[in-house]
């Protein structure tokens, strides 16, 4: 994950109040040497947080597909950093749908994806371009507004950061309970 999109996450950790104290992020190995579990558990130190990914390695909690996650205790906030451009449609639409499924009433998502833009980059080693056999296309923000919208989620907020093709939301799940 690059810098923007770390100093994004890290400045909206900030501003949900009450603190989440149950975290579930999708797609949460270190791919690419920036620390990325380590820095955003730090931005939120009294968090319990776990990391879920199809693929194990360095910052992973528990391998399997994020759609297929439903953990013990309903999250306050699920992250899925720089995922969703990796999966097919019919994937990005489940795991927001999955996120909507197990947060808790009032819960957080917060994603970060590429954009318009953006070049290709590979999901498996962060390396330009995608993998043979591996899945890549930008997230146009009308594509993650619809996949928010049908998830369920009561409040949704999308944005582009221009200058690193960046496609940032937070979505809110109303008081309804989880899976």
């Amino acid at each position: 994950m690059h810098a923007a999109a770390h100093n994004w996450l890290t400045a909206t950790f900030r501003t949900l109040t009450p603190p989440p104290r149950r975290v579930v992020e999708y797609g949460g190995q270190d791919l690419n040497a920036t620390a990325r579990g380590m820095v955003l558990r730090l931005a939120l130190p009294n968090a319990a947080w776990t990391s879920v990914d199809q693929m194990p390695g360095l910052g992973v909690d528990v391998v399997t597909a994020a759609e297929d996650y439903t953990p013990s205790e309903p999250p306050d906030l699920v992250v899925c950093a720089e995922v969703l451009e990796h999966a097919p449609n019919t994937s990005a639409a489940a795991l927001c749908r999955q996120a909507h499924a197990i947060l808790a009433p009032k819960g957080t998502l917060l994603v970060t994806c590429a954009t318009e833009g953006r070049a290709p980059h590979s999901g498996r080693t962060g390396a330009p371009g995608p993998e043979r056999g591996e899945f890549y296309r930008n997230v146009s923000p009308t594509a993650l507004a619809t996949w928010l919208a049908e998830a369920g989620f009561a409040d949704v907020e999308c944005w582009v950061e221009t200058a690193h093709h960046d496609l940032y939301a937070v979505a809110r799940k109303g008081n309804e309970d989880p899976i």
